[in-house]
């Protein structure tokens, strides 16, 4: 697979800031018009985060230094280089009436009235004739605020759901909806106008997948805690050509495929056939944010799909920005619950299942290795300011994993779709 992240070098490098805050400016550049050499991009000085197009579609992402708020010279020519070949998969010719009703459903706890309002605006602006947004607002049940007023309510219904987690409230969701293909996003991320068509074209062609996930590209790149995120975790893709996987590919997708978190994309860019999240039960209301587990709810569906013998599609022209963390200890706690609702959820797979323990037990080697990539190395940074204890704090929430699923209901609480 081609590696999307190259290293400048040279006057324009990264390395030859000093570490501190830095600014960064995401833009867009197609690969087939390319900006004049002495065209403005963003303000001087500034890093960019350069998401490489064609046909309107990302087919990568590139960053380098700007002392001037122009595109490099050096970074162009490693652009056409790198890029100039890539064919991103055509759109399937699909008619509008084939096109099928989607369900999309925000999780909430409304801790930030105005990003809410950001998601649903968005998904109200989409491209796509047929669609409902059903917003689960997962307070409990003595709520002290309203929800905030939304612009346009049609199609729009706001659902309570008290029991606390994202998988009771997607579940619950999933209960409300009236189409046949049930979308997920968060109420801190926003969908691009084109997200839905993407998502209903490709189950339109392939009636034989089960779920569909897309690319999560980040919102804004404005504190050090937010490049950290695509630093340590790499973000939450590590693709950007469209598949379809199956277990019967295994390790061609990934050494870790299908336990690898990256390869399914994230819970804030999923889909699924409604009668598939009927077969797997939903999401496991044991797993997810809001629990003490933490999360691990969406990987725990992608899984189960495939495993069972379901085939799921990676779409990176569906696209999703999402906001991460902002501070320090943001940032961490993040890192520790992720830590968390992996090892958790790889627990509650075995579980479900004790003969898959020696699949994963075979992948462990695989992950490990994984823990210990040079983080600073994915952005082409070696003045990296990412905290050092990241990686630890990551250890010490897999290690509470297992616990903390006995915490939330372990074997004794189920799905519940």
């Amino acid at each position: 697979m081609m590696d999307p992240t190259p290293r400048p070098e040279g006057p324009h490098s990264p390395r030859t800031v000093e570490a501190g805050p830095r600014r960064w400016t995401i833009i867009r550049v197609d690969v087939d018009a390319l900006p004049a050499p002495h065209e403005k991009m963003g303000a001087a000085p500034t890093f960019f985060w350069v998401e490489v197009l064609r046909d309107a579609q990302v087919i990568g992402v590139i960053h380098c230094w700007s002392p001037d708020g122009t595109l490099p010279r050096a970074t162009a020519e490693d652009l056409r280089m790198r890029f100039g070949t890539v064919v991103p998969a055509p759109r399937p010719e699909v008619d509008g009436g084939e096109l099928p009703f989607i369900s999309v459903v925000v999780p909430t706890v409304h801790r930030n009235s105005e990003l809410l309002r950001r998601t649903v605006r968005a998904l109200q602006a989409s491209d796509y004739p047929r669609f409902e947004i059903i917003v689960v607002d997962n307070r409990p049940s003595d709520r002290e605020h309203p929800m905030p007023a939304f612009e346009d309510t049609h199609d729009l219904t706001i659902v309570p759901e008290s029991t606390p987690g994202i998988s009771a409230a997607r579940n619950t969701g999933i209960a409300s909806s009236r189409g046949t293909i049930v979308a997920f996003t968060d109420d801190d991320a926003m969908v691009d106008s084109d997200w839905l068509r993407a998502i209903g074209e490709t189950f339109a062609a392939h009636p034989e997948v089960d779920g569909v996930g897309g690319l999560v590209l980040p919102s804004e790149l404005e504190t050090d805690a937010q490049l950290w995120f695509e630093e340590f975790f790499g973000g939450f893709n590590d693709s950007y050509t469209e598949s379809i996987l199956s277990l019967d590919m295994g390790a061609t997708v990934s050494p870790l495929f299908p336990y690898s978190p990256s390869t399914f994309g994230a819970g804030c860019n999923l889909a699924f056939r409604k009668d598939t999240l009927g077969r797997i039960g939903g999401f496991a209301t044991v797993l997810g944010t809001g629990t003490p587990a933490r999360g691990g709810e969406d990987l725990a569906a992608c899984i189960e799909t495939v495993l069972r013998g379901g085939r799921y599609a990676y779409v990176p022209r569906a696209v999703v920005r999402h906001t991460h963390r902002r501070t320090r200890e943001e940032f961490l706690s993040q890192v520790y619950g992720y830590g968390v609702g992996l090892s958790a959820m790889l627990t509650y797979l075995i579980i479900e299942d004790p003969k898959r323990i020696k699949d994963i037990v075979r992948r462990l080697p695989a992950g490990l290795q994984r823990l210990r990539t040079n983080r600073g190395e994915r952005l082409g940074l070696e003045s990296s300011t990412l905290p050092r204890r990241a990686t630890f704090v990551q250890i010490a929430g897999m290690l509470w994993g297992p616990v903390a699923l006995m915490r939330s209901g372990g074997v004794r609480t189920r799905r519940r779709a």
